[in-house]
Formats: structure tokens, sequence, C-alpha cells
């Protein structure tokens, strides 16, 4: 056994010394040539081009440092004047190619978008919402015209004054309905003209004197009808509601506490977490009861949709289609927000929180006692 180790150990440190010998003998002189005619090489290219390490050396402090300075200076100057740029002199720049050609006023893509939307023609809503939405639409572009003398805006809403005066003869006809919609529109462009004129406004307070949830005209309401409980369609208009595979409703609620002064008043906003497992999406409905501040609670629902998600209870399981079971926590939400209120709210109020709304990535559809009216229309059809 002695005699074995002392075998193994010699002829381990002859292999060791071996490949020692090749490196130092054999491996290390090629380098060192290789290197030293690649050296050369490289030396006689550079005499014959010029190029030297004391030229490099000069050619950086007399060309790059300049030009490392000049972009230096023109990038400070960049981020210096970039505010006076984006804000002041594109937004002059862009009024003054309005008042030169105002038709260019269709490329905005504020204007594109609600041509999309409210174009009698091709716009995608649906004739009543079209009239609906656009009366909301088209009072934020009067606030902000009349507000900021904003030369876009009073363009824009030309246009939507005609889309939404074209909807409301189609849904309307000659009924009085129209005449109130027409009514709306020439008032708000006729403060609109005097703003832009530098004149008095003719009419005063207009975005708060048309209440958006006030229930149209459709029909005559007869002796004894009763009109559906915005709380019994909150209930039911989404029972059953599924593509092709199960629904799933969460009922919900949550007390606010509002304070004013020392006082507390609480309200029961009441939620539904609609999950449709067909198609693999879920989205909620709300329902705030009579109260006058059901603006502010609009604004909580938006802000507090997410805590209401997050806290939803996950764990159910149903087959799919094609025989994989989903789970309710791979459900997509899909932002939308249907808000069933008892008390109306003005057209500035709603559009503000339209606006609230998008911009937190929802899309809502706020459902007042019109919509009550309106569904119990569809229903004597």
């Amino acid at each position: 056994m002695a005699k074995a180790k002392i075998v193994a150990g010699w002829i381990t440190s002859q292999i060791a010394l071996g490949v020692a010998l090749h490196f130092l003998l054999v491996k290390l002189p090629v380098k060192l040539v290789e290197n030293a005619m690649v050296g050369a090489i490289d030396d006689q290219i550079g005499m014959l081009f010029g190029i030297t390490v004391p030229n490099v050396v000069t050619w950086a402090i007399e060309w790059g440092l300049p030009f490392l300075g000049s972009g230096l200076v023109l990038w400070l100057f960049y981020i210096l004047t970039r505010p006076t740029i984006d804000k002041g002199a594109f937004k002059s720049a862009f009024e003054a190619a309005l008042l030169q050609n105002p038709e260019r006023v269709k490329s905005s893509p504020l204007y594109l978008r609600l041509k999309y939307n409210f174009e009698p023609k091709t716009g995608y809503k649906s004739p009543i919402s079209q009239v609906s939405d656009g009366k909301i639409e088209f009072q934020k572009l009067y606030e902000l015209a009349a507000r900021s003398k904003d030369l876009e805006s009073y363009l824009i809403a030309g246009h939507m004054a005609e889309w939404l005066r074209e909807n409301a003869r189609f849904c309307y006809a000659s009924s009085a309905d129209f005449f109130d919609v027409l009514n709306f529109i020439e008032r708000r462009m006729d403060n609109l003209h005097a703003v832009f004129r530098n004149e008095a406004l003719v009419y005063d307070k207009l975005d708060e004197t048309i209440d958006a949830s006030t229930p149209a005209k459709l029909r005559p309401v007869q002796q004894g009808e009763e009109l559906p409980r915005l709380k019994d369609l909150f209930e039911t208009d989404f029972r059953g509601h599924s593509i092709g595979g199960l629904a799933v409703q969460i009922d919900c609620g949550t007390e606010v506490v509002l304070t004013t002064g020392e006082k507390e008043k609480k309200v029961e906003v009441l939620f539904k977490i609609i999950q449709d497992f067909g198609s693999h999406s879920q989205f909620l409905t709300v329902y705030i009861p009579e109260s006058s501040d059901t603006f502010i609670l609009c604004e909580f629902v938006a802000k507090q949709h997410k805590q209401w998600l997050q806290d939803m209870p996950i764990g159910l399981e149903v087959g799919g289609a094609s025989g994989v079971p989903s789970n309710d926590k791979d459900l997509l939400f899909t932002g939308r927000v249907y808000v069933y209120h008892e008390t109306a709210m003005t057209l500035s109020q709603l559009g503000k929180l339209d606006d609230l709304y998008k911009e937190l990535g929802l899309r809502p559809e706020f459902r007042g006692k019109s919509y009550a009216l309106a569904i119990s229309a569809s229903k004597k059809v």
C-alpha cells in the first residue's frame, strides 16, 4: 500500500513538472515571439499612416475636448429652455396655425377621439349614448374654452355642437327633448362666441344648471306607472351575465364615513364584483344611495376600486371549456365600472368624474334616474 502511494505521487509530480516545463520552454517563448511580431507590424502600419501615441494624445486634446465641451453646452441649453419650448412656444405656434387655418384642428388628438365616439355616421357609441355622453364632453369643452380662452377647445366645440345636434335629432326627432338639447348647445356656444369677442357672457352659471341625470322625456309616464328602482336594476342587470361560461357575482359593501366640520355622516356603498369565467374577465358594479355627497362618493369609488379587488377572497375554481380548470385569480379586470346613483349630478360633475376614472385606467358608466326611465321605455316597445 505504501509503495502504491509512492508510485502515485511520483507519477503525479512527473506530470506536473512536464506541464510546467512545456509552458515555460514552448508556450511562453512562442507567445512572446508572436506578440513581438504583431507589435512590430502595428508600429510599421502606424508610422506609415502617421498614427503614433503622441499624435493620438494631441488629437484627443485638440479635437475631442472641444467637441465634448460643445455637446455639454448644447445639453445644458436644452435643459434650461425645454419648459418654454414645450409649453409656451408650442402652444403659441399651434394657436397661430389654427388662426391661419381653423381646419387644422381636425388633426388634433382630442378632435379625433371625439369624432371616433360621437360623429353621427361613424361614431361607435349608441345613439342615445352619443347624446347623453356627448353633452358631458361638450360641457368639458365649454368649460375649458371659457375658462382658459383655449382656441383648440373653442373650435372643437363648434364641431361637437354639430354632431350633438344631429344625434339629438335622430333620437328625439322634433320633440321637446330635441329642443332642450338645442337650447343646451346654443346657450353655451353663445357664451363662447362672446368670450372670444372679449364681450360679457350672455348666460351665467351654465356649468351648474343642467342636470345630466334628469330623466329624458322618451315618452309620457302613465298615471300609476312605477319606474324600475335603481337598486333593483343594480341587483338584476348582470344576473346570469356570461360569455360561454360560468358567471359569478360577489356581493360586497363598505361603509363610508364623511366628515363635515364636527359632524360625521355614514353612507353604505354597495358593490358587486362580476366574474365571467367564459371570457376570463371581471368588472365592478356599484350602488350609491340617495346622498347629497354623491359626487364625493363617486370619487371614493374610483380611488378605492383596486383595494376592493385586492381584498376579494380568491380560490374559486371551475372547469374550462377545454377541460383545463380556471381560477378566479387568473381573471383580468376590464376596467369597466357601472355606477348606479340615486341622486342626480350635474354635467360638470360627471365630466370631472369621467376624467378622474379615465386617468385611473377605468371605463365608467353612470346610471341615474334617466337610465331607469330608458329601461322602462324599452320594456314597453
